[in-house]
């Protein structure tokens, strides 16, 4: 993995100086994959929705227009933007920080992965984490099916596009569809995750039998993929 320059920003709520942290480059090998999109083992750079270190305000950095890179001098000594936690994303839609669907979509998001992972090494919900999360997911799934349909719409539309940009659309497509199958078998809605999973091309769904096994057992909740070979031994 190879970092990138840091990035100085200042808070929008407290005016102070806060680092954004960049990475260059990095090899994924191995890590665990989970149905609902996570992997382990990845690099962490601070995400776009964001919490100041200072004063825990939460903000999109696509907002903030006032950066610049910064010396290894300023960097020592400038606090790193933090990553929200379960509680900010829930603060960030009570006080309506989204100012479109592609934001909201994308604090729903962020709230989602977050709930599950409470949950994803065989812990379970508390009551009030299950009504949060079933809440979350009937709200995020029209979003993403939104997204969805919009991105469909405009690779139809696109002309002369050369085969790298069609395999990077192909590929958001089939993600954004495995994250509409995956909140569909969250709501227990599982014909629908079954006929989604039938969807996704094969070269992209390695996970089809072990995913066919937590329908038919009417699981909703995250779990770790395992190849197809694994689940036929």
């Amino acid at each position: 993995m190879k970092f990138g320059k840091p990035v100085l920003h200042f808070c929008p709520s407290c005016n102070k100086p806060m680092k954004e942290k960049t990475i260059a480059s990095y090899t994924s090998r191995g890590g665990l994959v989970f149905s609902d999109g996570y992997r382990t083992g990845r690099p962490r750079g601070t995400p776009d929705l964001a919490k100041c270190p200072n004063c825990g305000a939460i903000f999109f950095i696509h907002n903030l227009w006032a950066e610049k890179e910064m010396s290894n001098e300023e960097a020592m000594h400038t606090k790193d933007i933090e990553r929200p936690e379960t509680e900010d994303y829930l603060k960030a839609i009570e006080k309506g920080l989204a100012k479109n669907r592609e934001e909201e979509l994308q604090i729903r998001e962020a709230l989602w992965r977050s709930l599950n992972h409470e949950v994803r090494y065989d812990d379970d919900f508390t009551d009030e984490q299950m009504k949060i999360w079933e809440e979350n997911n009937k709200a995020l799934l029209p979003l993403v099916e939104a997204k969805y349909a919009e991105m469909q719409k405009a690779i139809e539309n696109k002309s002369g596009s050369d085969d790298d940009d069609e395999n990077d659309d192909e590929g958001q497509l089939i993600n954004m569809l495995i994250t509409i199958m995956e909140l569909h078998r969250n709501m227990g809605m599982f014909e629908e995750a079954a006929l989604t999973l039938e969807q996704i091309p094969d070269k992209r769904c390695w996970f089809r039998n072990c995913y066919r096994k937590k329908l038919h057992e009417k699981n909703r909740l995250p779990f770790e993929l395992t190849n197809d070979e694994q689940e036929d031994e």
